[in-house]
Order: C-alpha cells, then sequence, then structure tokens
C-alpha cells in the first residue's frame, strides 16, 4: 500500500489549532512532504534546512534546488513505498514525481520520476535528512 503526502490543516471548533500525536514513522514521512511542499513555494533554504550539512551531497542538493527555484516552476507527487526504522532513525523508501516548467520562456514540462532513499535522524526534537539517493533527484535539465 502506498501513501502520498497531503498537506492537512486541522482546526479545533474553538478555531485553535488541533493537537495530534504522531508516532516516528508518521513525523519522518512529514518531513519529505515539506521538503517537496518547500521546492514547490520555490523556497530553496526552507528545502535545505531539512538537510544535514554533513551529509553526503548535501552542497549539490542545496545548489540544485537553488537553481530549481530561479529557473523552474516545480510541482511534487510523492507515493512512499516504505517506511522502516526505529523512533530515531528512519529509512524511506518512495516514488518521487518532479514536473519541472521553465519560468523564462514556458515550455512542454519535463517530468522526472525517481526511486528515492532517504535517510533520516531525529536530532532533539526535529528529523534532519542525513541521506538522499540518488543525488541527482534535482538536477536541473538542459532545456
Amino acid at each position: 500500500m502506498t501513501r502520498r503526502h497531503w498537506l492537512r490543516v486541522l482546526s479545533s471548533a474553538f478555531g485553535g489549532a488541533a493537537i495530534l500525536r504522531a508516532d516516528a514513522a508518521d513525523d519522518a514521512w512529514d518531513v519529505v512532504g515539506r521538503m517537496a511542499s518547500a521546492l514547490s513555494r520555490a523556497e530553496p533554504a526552507d528545502f535545505a534546512g531539512w538537510l544535514d550539512r554533513a551529509m553526503p551531497g548535501y552542497e549539490r542538493l542545496r545548489t540544485d534546488a537553488i537553481a530549481l527555484a530561479r529557473d523552474f516552476a516545480v510541482e511534487n507527487a510523492i507515493d512512499q513505498v516504505s517506511n522502516e526504522g526505529a523512533e530515531r532513525a528512519r529509512t524511506i523508501e518512495a516514488d518521487w514525481l518532479l514536473r519541472l516548467t521553465r519560468l523564462a520562456a514556458p515550455a512542454t514540462p519535463v517530468e522526472r520520476r525517481r526511486r528515492v532513499i532517504l535517510k533520516l535522524e531525529k536530532r532533539g526534537k526535529s528529523w534532519k535528512v542525513t541521506s538522499l539517493e540518488p543525488q541527482d533527484l534535482l538536477e536541473p535539465p538542459n532545456l
């Protein structure tokens, strides 16, 4: 069974935010959704904020996210394939579809689908991505 990430807004009857207790798997999956959302909003700093700066390929991912935000409209669709691990370390496999449309001279969008493996560790109260493969996920296309 796959799970697609959807952003949900919950509120109580009195207009306040509802607080839900989530488990580690849901929390880690939520990070992947927030990363995808940051790409779609053209906020590469927000995307990179979820990455561990010491992870292999950090600089490449950050640079590619900046280039995408500058030159492309980004749409994402992510299906969870697996989410395994413990309370403080998770490995998520996802089917990630990127739809990239050049901003300067809109042309036919380029679609890129990758099977992505992310490793996450809980650091304090927040999760950090310590590995993301393949590294070319965000490489801007040559159009």
